[in-house]
C-alpha cells in the first residue's frame, strides 16, 4: 500500500515517492539527483501542483481568481495583439474628426486644381501624364519646374486619380484612406521594432521599446499635416515602403530566403514613387543592419545592390518623365527661395537653418504652437551672433559626435540619432532648396529615430534614477501615460484647424504672423467669404481684415504678385474701383501678363465705363492696351468712352488705328458706321462702313441693327425689318431691337404692330 502524506506539499518542495514494496538487501537506492529520477520527480511535482489548483479551485474559486490578480500585473503578458489592437484604436480616434473635412491646402495642386487627377484613369491626358511630367505641371502647365530638382512623386497621384475615377471629388474617401493608411503603416512599425528589439520579460510591454517607441510616434502632434492634409498620402506611402524595406532586409539577413532580397527592388522602386526621401534609406538600411544583425559583407554587398536595381529603374523613369536628374532652376520668388536675399540683408544661410534645426528639436519635445506655414518671415533670417544658432549647432555636433563614437558598440542612442539624421538630411536645405525654411511634414518619418531613443531611455535608463523596480514602473507608466494623452489632446485639437481652407488659414495666420503666404491667403479666405455675405457689416468687416493682411504681407516681401491681385480684389469688393485699379496696377508692374491682374483690369475698367466712372475706365484700358497692344478690344473699348463723352474725333482716330493694324475687326467698322449716321449724320458713309462689318461678319447684332436703322432712315422699311429680324434671331430677348421694330412700324403707319412691337419691349425690359 501507499503511505499518506501527513503534510500538505508546499509549492516550492519536492515531493519524493515513497515506495511500498518489501526492502531487498542489494536494491539500489535512487538519488533524487539522478537524472532518470530528476525526470520523475519533476513530472510529479507538475502533476501534484495541477491537483492542489483544482482542489483549492473547487473550493475557493474567487480566491484564485484574486490571487491570479495580484500576482500577475495587467502589463506583464507581452500580448501582441492587445498592443497591436491598441495602436490601431489610437490612431483612428486621433484622426477620426478629419474623416469629415474637406481638401484643405495641397489637395488644390495635387487633386481638385489638378487636371491630370482629374481625369481619372483616362490615360491620355491623366495616367500618362502623371507618369510623364513633373508633380505640379497638372495645376502649374507644362515646362514650369518652379522648384530645383523637380519633383516627381507619380504613385500617391495615381492613387488620387484612381479615387477620383470611382468617387469624383469626395474628401471623406481620401481622408479615410490616408487614416486607414497611417493606422496600418503604426503597426508595421511596432511589429518592426519588436523585430528590432527583443522582448523583455522582466518589461512590462507598456513600458517596452517596440511599443512604446510606435505609441509615442502614432499620438506625436507633428504628424497632423500629413494624416489631415490628403495630400500628404506621399508621406504614407514613403513610410509604409521604407517600414517593409528594412523589415524583409532584417529577414533576409536572418532567414536568407532569397524571396525576401527579390522583393526589395520593387519596393524601393515604389518607395521612390512615393516621395524622394526614400533615397536616404540606401543608408539607413545598412546602418540598421549593421546595429541589430550579425551581417556579412556579402549580404550588405547582395542587399544595397538590389536597392541600386531599384533606384536604377526609378532614375530611368524619371528622367524620361523630367527631362532631367537634377535641374538647376534659377528662382527669384522668395517664397520658392527662401534664403534668395539673404547676404543682401546681412544675414547667414547656416545660422538660419541652424535656427529651423532648434524648432524641429523643440517641437519634438515640446509640439506647440503648431503651423502648416514656416515661409518667410514666420522663420526670420538671422546670423551667428543669435544664441539660438549658437546652441543648436552645439547640440547637433554633440549628436554627431556621440553617434559615431557609440555606433560602433551598436548604440541604441547612437542608432536613433543617426536614423533622424539620415532621414532629415534630404529636407534640411543642405542638398536640396526645398522651397522652405521648414515644414512638420519633412520629419514626419525622421521622427522614428526620436521615439526610438525617447523609448529607450524610459524603457532602459530611466530606472536608474530609482531604488527599485516597483517604484520605477509606476512613476513611468505614469509618465507614459500623461505624454501620450498630451499628445493625443494635442493632436485632436490641432486637427480641428484642417477642416477647411478657411479655418486652416485663419487659424495659423495667428501664429506664422510674419509669413507673406499666410497673411495672403488667410486674405484671399476672407475675401472669398465676403462674397457670400449678405450681411453688409460683416462683409465690409471681412475685407477689411484681409486688407490688414494684405498690406502686412507686402511689407515684408512688396514683389509678391498675389498679394497685390488679393489687395486689388478686396478694394474692388469694396466698390473702390481707383484703388483697385491701383493695385492691379502694381501687380501688372512686377508681372506684366499676368492673366488674373489683367482679368481683373478688365473688369475694373468695364465696371467702371458702365458705371460712367470714365477717368478710372480710360486708366484701366490704357494700362491694358499699353501691355497687351494686339488686344484690339481693348482699343474698341475705349473707343466707346470716349464716344459716350462725346469725343468723336479721339473716337475715329482710335478705331481707324485698330483698321490699320488689322482691317479684317468688323466691330471698328460697324462702329464707324455708328458713328457717322448717329453723331455724324453721314448716311451714306455710315451705311459703306456697316457694309464692310456685314461683309466680314453677317452675324453681328450690333451691325444688323446698325443697318436695319440706316434703312429706316433711308425710307427702305422691308429692307429695314429684314435686318432686325435677322438680329432678332441671335438675340431674342433684346428688347432694344424690339423698339426699333415698333418705330419702323410706327414710320409704316402700321400703329397696331407698332403698338405690339413697344409692348414686346417693355415687357422683355422689366425682366432685365
Amino acid at each position: 500500500m501507499v503511505l499518506k502524506q501527513t503534510k500538505q506539499i508546499k509549492s516550492n518542495e519536492i515531493p519524493i515517492p515513497i515506495h511500498s514494496s518489501p526492502k531487498q538487501k542489494n536494491q539500489k537506492v535512487f538519488s533524487p539527483k539522478t537524472p532518470i529520477l530528476q525526470n520523475f520527480v519533476f513530472l510529479r511535482h507538475k502533476k501534484n501542483q495541477k491537483n492542489i489548483k483544482q482542489s483549492v479551485k473547487k473550493k475557493h474559486p474567487q480566491n484564485i481568481a484574486s490571487n491570479q490578480i495580484s500576482e500577475k500585473n495587467f502589463f506583464s503578458k507581452d500580448n501582441v495583439r492587445l498592443q497591436v489592437w491598441i495602436l490601431i484604436i489610437l490612431s483612428i480616434v486621433l484622426y477620426f474628426n478629419t474623416l469629415f473635412y474637406d481638401y484643405t491646402l495641397d489637395d488644390l495642386l495635387m487633386i481638385t486644381g489638378n487636371e491630370y487627377t482629374t481625369q481619372g484613369l483616362k490615360w491620355e491626358g491623366g495616367v500618362k501624364e502623371i507618369l510623364f511630367s513633373d508633380a505640379l505641371s497638372g495645376f502649374l502647365g507644362k515646362n514650369k519646374n518652379l522648384l530645383p530638382g523637380g519633383r516627381y512623386r507619380p504613385l500617391s497621384q495615381l492613387c488620387f486619380s484612381f479615387e477620383y475615377e470611382l468617387f469624383g471629388e469626395n474628401p471623406f474617401v481620401g481622408h479615410l484612406i490616408n487614416v486607414l493608411l497611417y493606422s496600418l503603416t503604426s503597426v508595421l512599425v511596432f511589429l518592426l521594432l519588436r523585430k528590432l528589439f527583443k522582448p523583455n520579460p522582466k518589461k512590462t510591454w507598456l513600458l517596452s521599446i517596440p511599443f512604446l517607441a510606435a505609441l509615442l510616434f502614432v499620438a506625436h502632434p507633428l504628424h497632423t499635416e500629413v494624416v489631415a492634409n490628403i495630400k500628404g498620402r506621399d508621406e504614407l506611402f514613403s513610410l509604409f515602403f521604407n517600414v517593409l524595406l528594412i523589415n524583409f532586409s532584417i529577414d533576409y539577413i536572418r532567414k536568407k530566403k532569397i524571396k525576401y532580397l527579390i522583393l526589395l527592388p520593387f519596393i524601393f522602386f515604389l518607395g521612390i514613387l512615393s516621395k524622394e526621401n526614400t533615397l536616404t534609406f540606401l543608408a539607413v538600411i545598412p546602418l540598421t543592419l549593421f546595429v541589430f544583425t550579425k551581417a556579412k559583407i556579402k549580404d550588405y554587398v547582395l542587399v544595397i545592390s538590389g536597392l541600386s536595381l531599384g533606384l536604377i529603374a526609378y532614375f530611368i523613369l524619371r528622367y524620361q518623365a523630367l527631362g532631367f536628374l537634377m535641374n538647376s532652376v534659377p528662382n527669384y520668388e522668395l517664397l520658392n527661395s527662401p534664403f534668395m536675399d539673404v547676404e543682401k540683408l546681412g544675414k547667414s544661410k547656416y545660422a538660419t537653418l541652424f535656427f529651423t534645426y532648434a524648432v524641429y528639436l523643440k517641437l519634438m519635445f515640446f509640439p506647440h504652437p503648431l503651423t502648416h506655414d514656416y515661409y518667410p518671415y514666420h522663420i526670420e533670417l538671422t546670423t551667428w551672433s543669435n544664441p539660438v544658432s549658437i546652441i543648436s549647432i552645439i547640440i547637433y555636433v554633440a549628436l554627431i559626435v556621440y553617434a559615431i563614437r557609440k555606433i560602433w558598440k551598436k548604440d541604441i542612442i547612437a542608432y536613433g540619432i543617426l536614423f533622424y539624421l539620415i532621414v532629415f538630411s534630404i529636407a534640411s536645405n543642405i542638398l536640396v532648396n526645398i522651397g522652405a525654411f521648414m515644414n512638420e511634414r519633412f520629419i514626419f518619418i525622421a521622427l522614428l529615430g526620436f521615439t526610438i531613443v525617447i523609448a529607450y531611455l524610459i524603457s532602459e535608463k530611466l530606472i536608474l534614477l530609482f531604488k527599485d523596480e516597483k517604484t520605477y514602473k509606476r512613476f513611468a507608466t505614469v509618465l507614459v501615460l500623461l505624454i501620450i494623452l498630451a499628445f493625443s489632446i494635442k493632436t485632436i485639437s490641432r486637427n480641428c484647424t484642417w477642416k477647411d481652407d478657411f479655418t486652416l488659414f485663419t487659424t495659423d495666420v495667428k501664429t506664422s504672423v510674419n509669413s507673406v503666404k499666410c497673411n495672403t491667403s488667410a486674405a484671399g479666405m476672407l475675401i472669398n467669404k465676403s462674397q457670400k455675405e449678405k450681411n453688409i457689416i460683416l462683409k465690409n468687416k471681412n475685407l477689411n481684415q484681409s486688407i490688414t493682411y494684405l498690406k502686412h504681407a507686402l511689407d515684408i516681401h512688396p514683389k509678391y504678385v498675389a498679394a497685390w491681385i488679393l489687395l486689388g480684389n478686396a478694394y474692388s469688393a469694396l466698390d473702390n474701383y481707383e484703388l483697385a485699379r491701383y493695385y492691379y496696377d502694381n501687380a501688372l508692374k512686377l508681372s506684366h501678363l499676368n492673366k488674373d491682374a489683367l482679368n481683373n483690369m478688365l473688369y475694373v475698367a468695364q465696371t467702371t465705363a458702365k458705371n460712367k466712372d470714365y477717368p478710372v475706365a480710360i486708366k484701366s484700358y490704357k494700362t491694358l492696351i499699353r501691355l497687351v497692344p494686339k488686344n484690339f478690344d481693348y482699343q474698341y473699348d475705349l473707343a466707346s468712352i470716349y464716344l459716350d463723352l462725346n469725343k468723336v474725333d479721339t473716337s475715329i482716330i482710335i478705331l481707324n488705328n485698330i483698321l490699320a493694324a488689322d482691317s479684317n475687326f468688323y466691330k471698328a467698322y460697324s462702329k464707324l458706321g455708328e458713328i457717322y449716321g448717329k453723331y455724324l449724320k453721314d448716311i451714306d458713309v455710315s451705311y459703306y462702313y456697316l457694309l464692310l462689318a456685314y461683309e466680314i461678319n453677317p452675324n453681328d447684332v450690333s451691325t444688323l441693327e446698325n443697318l436695319g436703322i440706316v434703312h429706316g432712315m433711308k425710307g427702305n422699311y422691308q429692307k429695314s425689318l429684314e435686318h432686325f429680324d435677322m438680329a432678332l434671331k441671335f438675340e431674342p430677348n433684346n428688347f432694344r431691337i424690339y423698339v426699333n421694330i415698333g418705330s419702323t412700324y410706327q414710320n409704316m403707319g402700321k400703329l397696331n404692330k407698332a403698338k405690339e412691337y413697344f409692348a414686346k419691349a417693355e415687357e422683355l425690359k422689366s425682366k432685365q
